[in-house]
């Protein structure tokens, strides 16, 4: 079984702290809170939908083929594969998926202040 404890912060990911921000006080661990989580663009698209794609900048717009929802999201959404990888972490951290999107490569997350403060270090 996979690690799940071994963080990896990601390039770019990192914040910077607001200068005049100061701590009021401490969360309560145990309210309720939902937090989004966003992924990769799918890295391995339909070939054959690429291959439709790239034909658009030799047509005028009303010449072009148009492409589906569907092929819309196999190039610019979510691979479904690391969406069900981020729940099936998600689970295993107490966090329930409340609601995700292939197409907005978005997943959003529910669980106790503490949890996340736990799954997230």
């Amino acid at each position: 079984m996979p690690n799940h404890t071994a963080m990896t912060i990601l390039p770019g990911s990192a914040r910077k702290l607001v200068p005049s921000a100061r701590l009021i006080a401490k969360s309560d661990p145990n309210q309720r809170i939902t937090v989004s989580i966003y992924v990769r663009r799918n890295p391995n698209p339909s070939a054959e939908v690429l291959q439709k794609v790239a034909t658009f900048g030799k047509q005028l717009p009303g010449e072009r083929e148009k492409i589906t929802s569907d092929e819309f999201n196999s190039i610019y959404g979510a691979d479904p594969a690391d969406l069900k990888k981020v729940a099936d972490w998600a689970e295993t951290v107490d966090l329930k998926v409340a609601d995700q999107s292939v197409a907005k490569r978005s997943m959003r997350v529910e669980g106790t202040i503490g949890a996340i403060e736990k799954a997230f270090n």
